[in-house]
């Protein structure tokens, strides 16, 4: 079992969703980039698209967002977006 971290994906006006996972995909501006434990510290944009959270090789949630940004420090992911709704996990 892959190691898991925390992650944050918050909007404007609430917190979207607050858990752990083993991977966290998400839509950045230069291109799809996945977080896992122990990445290295950075801060991004983000291009309208869709956060996909995986529990192993399986999508278990996902979130259309309208861009934003993504911070990664201390084993923390942390999504600051507007949120487009909730799509269907596979």
């Amino acid at each position: 079992m892959a190691e898991k971290f925390a992650y944050e994906i918050v909007a404007p006006d609430r917190l979207l969703k607050e858990d752990q996972a083993e991977t966290v995909l998400l839509p950045g501006d230069e291109g799809d980039f996945a977080v896992m434990a122990e990445h290295a510290p950075f801060m991004t944009t983000l291009r309208p698209g869709t956060i996909e959270i995986y529990d192993g090789d399986k999508v278990v949630e996902s979130f259309e967002v309208g861009g934003g940004f993504a911070e990664v420090a201390n084993n923390r992911l942390i999504v600051l977006t507007e949120e487009r709704g909730e799509a269907e996990a596979e």
